[in-house]
């Protein structure tokens, strides 16, 4: 996708997994953060609040 083209999970028609069980933010979020943790081999000293409707 180009720079400022985005979509979600839900308009594509991803609203359950294989298995059947939803897929929601709080799901995509806690994965995210499972990756990259594993990826990188370290997880953050502190949590950060953050949310998609903060401003940066």
């Amino acid at each position: 996708m180009s720079a400022g083209v985005h979509s979600s999970l839900a308009q594509l028609g991803y609203s359950r997994d294989p298995a059947g069980n939803p897929v929601d933010i709080s799901r995509v979020e806690r994965a995210l953060l499972e990756h990259c943790e594993a990826s990188l081999g370290r997880s953050p000293s502190q949590p950060v609040e953050w949310s998609p409707e903060m401003p940066a």
